[in-house]
């Protein structure tokens, strides 16, 4: 199936661009390779990406066809000339666009004649009509019609295929679930066998290692009560040394202790003299100062009362000889 529509593009040397889709059941297809062919050389090849586009810009005054083809589906070819294009057309400074169509792949099904894709299912040229590209429409009409056909009869072999494959898929599963079975039922019988030799295995050593946990616990418990008497033996000495030590340790103490209290009684003998000795010279050293200070007082006290005795007789001793002398100098 292929939808298509014209627009128009500026650019500065004429070209043709030519954009399209790739869908299979109505989804974008990736991993399409599309070649472009032209005058019958491939010129170039793209492959789609997820969103199943194309894209290529084809010179003026040739034949292309493009090829769309993917690996386990049936390939299909659109023809496009870029001949026969007005001259006026080429030198308008607008490039050509022939974008927005679709083209559908299916898968390839065996026993189904794909012949008619051997031809272009579109011819794509120049309308003077219209002023830009169309497709041939008697020629899409024809192959439609027999594309038609073919649609018809793919879908009744898709159908039958898929029912096909269910049948398969359940005859596959109903061999695998009894592959699986005799698998699972050999699997036991060998685990089974496996699961008695080790439970034959796992007696003996059990017996084995019973036998010789036994022994060896025998064995322990000999060694265990020599080691027990002997630690018996070290722990008396030992208690006993202690015991020794112990008792020299207390009565050096009770010696420091009395050394210590003699030297404590002395020490508080000593220091109650001295500090006694230290209060008598204070105190005299005291009694000296204030002396000192008592006598300085009344030296000081003595002089300030003869320099007041001075000063009053001399202003006395003044006064009565202004009083003299004016008492002259009245009479």
């Amino acid at each position: 199936m292929l939808f298509m529509c014209m627009t128009n593009k500026s650019y500065a040397q004429w070209k043709l661009d030519v954009e399209a889709t790739i869908k299979k059941d109505g989804k974008k297809l990736e991993g399409v390779n599309v070649a472009l062919i032209k005058n019958g050389s491939e010129v170039e090849k793209v492959t789609t990406s997820v969103n199943g586009k194309f894209a290529f810009r084809l010179d003026p005054n040739a034949d292309y066809t493009l090829k769309m083809s993917k690996p386990g589906h049936v390939s299909k070819l659109v023809n496009i000339t870029t001949k026969n294009i007005p001259a006026e057309e080429m030198s308008s400074g607008e490039d050509g666009a022939f974008a927005g169509w679709e083209v559908t792949l299916f898968e390839e099904i065996k026993g189904i004649d794909y012949t008619i894709l051997n031809q272009p299912i579109a011819k794509i040229a120049y309308d003077p009509v219209s002023g830009g590209f169309d497709y041939d429409k008697a020629y899409t009409k024809t192959v439609q019609s027999q594309l038609s056909v073919l649609n018809k009869e793919y879908e009744v072999k898709k159908k039958e295929s898929e029912n096909k494959a269910v049948d398969e898929a359940k005859a596959k599963a109903l061999a695998e679930a009894k592959a699986a079975t005799d698998a699972a039922k050999a699997k036991a019988d060998a685990e089974a066998k496996i699961k008695a030799d080790a439970e034959a295995k796992l007696k003996a050593d059990a017996d084995a290692k019973a036998k010789a946990i036994a022994e060896k616990a025998a064995a322990d418990k000999l060694a265990a009560d020599k080691t027990k008497a002997d630690a018996d033996a070290k722990k008396k000495l030992e208690e006993e040394a202690k015991a020794k030590a112990i008792a020299d340790k207390t009565a050096a103490d009770a010696k420091a202790k009395a050394d210590a209290d003699a030297k404590l009684a002395a020490d508080k003998t000593k220091a109650d003299a001295e500090a006694k000795k230290k209060l008598e010279e204070e105190a005299k050293a005291k009694a000296i100062a204030e002396k000192t200070a008592a006598d300085a007082k009344a030296k000081a006290d003595a002089d300030a009362k003869a320099a007041a005795d001075k000063t009053k007789a001399d202003a006395d001793a003044k006064k009565k000889l202004e009083e003299e002398a004016k008492a002259k100098a009245i009479a």
